[in-house]
């Protein structure tokens, strides 16, 4: 009888704490994204499709999910842009002048980690990539990223 309480506490816990939101519901993109950040992270989604002549199931779906891995990845950049560094500029304007500012925002951008890769009906990608809230408070506060990944 202990065996069989623990397991479903066991079971109940794991379902609590595994649960990700999907973008992709019977083949096809979600109607309406949810945002999916958290206390800890940032995330973005990114879609992506593979050219029509591809034939390959697999050659299709390696292309789409590098579309929606550089969509995410321009989407992680659009944000960063806007965030607000000391002295009231955003990061877009410290970009332009270059420097470490530049280099940290490129450091975060390349280092967002993929938490999942979905497929469409039609061999689309859905991915969702996360960055790290602690990152971007650095970075807007001009100490730079943890490098932690």
């Amino acid at each position: 009888m202990r065996t069989i309480v623990a397991v479903i506490g066991v079971v109940l816990v794991l379902s609590g704490c595994g649960h990700v939101e999907r973008s992709v519901t019977k083949g096809q993109v979600a109607d309406t994204l949810n945002d999916l950040s958290d206390r800890k992270h940032l995330k973005f989604r990114g879609i992506g499709a593979a050219p029509t002549e591809s034939k390959d199931l697999t050659q299709r779906r390696a292309m789409s999910r590098n579309a929606a891995l550089v969509n995410g990845r321009l989407q992680v950049l659009a944000y960063l842009k806007g965030v607000t560094i000391s002295g009231g500029i955003t990061v877009a304007q410290a970009m332009e002048i270059g420097g470490e500012i530049r280099e940290q925002a490129d450091q975060l951008v390349r280092g967002a980690e993929e938490e999942t890769a979905e497929y469409t009906s039609d061999d689309g990608c859905v991915v969702t990539l996360r960055i790290r809230r602690a990152d971007v408070d650095k970075l807007a506060e001009g100490e730079g990223a943890s490098g932690r990944r």
